[in-house]
């Protein structure tokens, strides 16, 4: 089982990591899209479990479980901190006078400038963390339905004759 969460981190990791850049360089290239854009970091840390999980083939329900919390709190990471890149990417002049960095609004996403505009002028953003819990679901949902089938488990012994 250890093999195969060292696998699960490793593949999400990276697939934070893609994600992110990719959302880095939409949010550097576009001044609005559509919120689809902070939800896709979802995806990829969930197809890194799954694929993980392929390779290691977990043989029991605990094992699956363990992978699907495993692809929750990556996932989860992720959409926390897609919000907080967006953020800092669109907000840079606005975190830079007040003294703000990235990981200040990591550490303390209150900070964040809202990223979203209503159609009246004033602003509003979902907090970080609760696109976390929502990607963290997601994730959830996205792996029990992607799973790998159960890997080979030991044949019975031969009778004793």
């Amino acid at each position: 089982m250890a093999r195969s969460l060292g696998y699960a981190f490793a593949f999400g990791a990276v697939g934070i990591l893609v994600s992110l850049g990719a959302l880095r360089f939409a949010a550097g290239t576009w001044s609005s899209f559509s919120d689809w854009w902070t939800f896709s970091v979802i995806f990829l840390p969930a197809l890194g479990v799954v694929g993980a999980a392929a390779l290691a083939r977990p043989s029991s329900a605990a094992g699956h479980w363990i992978m699907a919390f495993a692809a929750a709190l990556l996932s989860g990471l992720s959409a926390y901190l897609g919000v907080l890149v967006v953020s800092a990417t669109w907000h840079a002049d606005v975190l830079s006078r007040q003294g703000l960095g990235f990981f200040d609004l990591v550490l303390n996403p209150s900070k964040a400038p809202a990223i979203y505009e209503t159609r009246r002028g004033s602003s509003f953003s979902m907090p970080p963390l609760v696109h976390g819990l929502i990607g963290s679901g997601v994730a959830m949902f996205l792996y029990y339905k992607m799973r790998p089938s159960p890997g080979p488990t030991e044949p019975p012994a031969p009778p004793k004759t």
